[in-house]
């Protein structure tokens, strides 16, 4: 086989595979996704984003509120928790309508595991 026909029969192959690859993607996109409570429906992209806004928020990984590798198990604290505070914020955020700012994970979290209910030591900065 001459080095042309070697290139192109490559070509092809990463091409079907590059394709193969995009089917299965879209494939899972599509499923719905287990135990979902409280997003339900939102696609599974639309999910996956609000939880990375979730883990920003409070500065964790996935693995804070999920089983690793079981992301349905309701075996960890931390994610029936998480469903409170959603209830919480979603109530919150309904009762306030139209107040423009809406309560969020990062409200009282800042990006911290735990909520920060004081102010910094030394109080406000002066002129506030």
């Amino acid at each position: 086989m001459n080095i042309s026909r070697a290139v192109l029969v490559s070509g092809l192959m990463l091409g079907l595979l590059a394709a193969g690859t995009a089917r299965a993607q879209e494939d899972r996109e599509q499923q719905p996704m287990k135990n979902i409570k409280l997003l339900t429906g939102k696609t599974r992209k639309e999910v996956v984003a609000i939880m990375k806004l979730w883990s920003r928020d409070l500065g964790q990984k996935c693995i804070y509120c999920h089983v690793k590798n079981d992301f349905p198990s309701e075996e960890k604290k931390e994610k029936l928790k998480a469903r409170e505070m959603l209830e919480l914020t979603n109530g919150l955020n309904e009762k306030y309508a139209t107040v423009e700012k809406k309560v969020t994970c990062f409200t009282c979290h800042r990006g911290a595991k735990d909520t920060v209910n004081e102010p910094p030591p030394g109080g406000a900065p002066a002129g506030q």
